[in-house]
């Protein structure tokens, strides 16, 4: 949809009197909003989250607390990643993981819910990679670092929950040699996969214009007079 403004934009910290609604956005359910942020790595609405946290150090503390690791472990400048002065130690990463799947259990959801799951997404942050059936991961990318974090489901050893990082210039190296790790480590402890609730789920997108209901025709009688 498009709107022809005739005028100037004025922007008022009250409500305007009369006034008429002529378009709604559905929004996605949160969950579908984190999965699809995750797989693609969306810094936008990461961003917008931690915003509406409090800002990054707000995020920190949450994240820290929320984690059970020092606060020390966790500096943030921003809720997208973006930035070498984001700092988050393996430990961390690891425990902020297993602190989310065990806030989702309650609402009968997992970590699968809302992180890439190697063998059901195929694109964003999960093109043309290589990782075991199973293993819900999350990316972390810069000029110069790689990183990944996530769990594998193995036979032999439950959930193993691991944290990379390499730092260098050949990100696509360190990417296939993240991904021949845990291979190794899927076969030497056996393959083991797990269902999410939303197995299958639909590719979405966010802001889809498809979402957007048109509320009131005021807009088109106004522009006929």
């Amino acid at each position: 949809p498009q709107l022809e403004i005739a005028g100037n934009v004025v922007v008022s910290d009250t409500p305007i009197p009369k006034q008429e609604y002529l378009l709604l956005h559905k929004s996605l359910p949160l969950v579908d909003i984190l999965r699809e942020m995750n797989i693609y790595s969306n810094n936008d609405v990461s961003q917008m989250l931690s915003q509406a946290i409090g800002g990054a150090q707000a995020t920190a503390r949450l994240a820290a607390r929320s984690a059970g690791v020092p606060g020390s472990e966790i500096q943030l400048i921003n809720g997208s990643g973006l930035g070498m002065e984001n700092r988050i130690s393996p430990r961390a990463a690891c425990a902020m993981l297993m602190a989310i799947e065990r806030f989702l259990q309650p609402y009968q959801l997992n970590l699968r819910d809302v992180f890439p799951l190697a063998g059901r997404d195929t694109k964003g942050t999960m093109l043309d990679r290589n990782i075991p059936p199973g293993a819900v991961i999350k990316t972390g990318t810069l000029r110069e670092v790689s990183a990944l974090a996530g769990f594998l489901p193995t036979r032999d050893r439950g959930l193993v929950w691991f944290a990379i990082i390499n730092g260098g210039n050949d990100i696509l190296e360190f990417r296939a040699k993240q991904d021949q790790l845990l291979q190794r480590l899927s076969v030497e402890w056996g393959a083991l996969t797990q269902k999410s609730s939303n197995q299958t789920h639909k590719p979405l997108i966010i802001g889809d214009p498809k979402r957007i209901e048109k509320i009131s025709s005021a807009l088109l009688i106004e522009n006929k007079k």
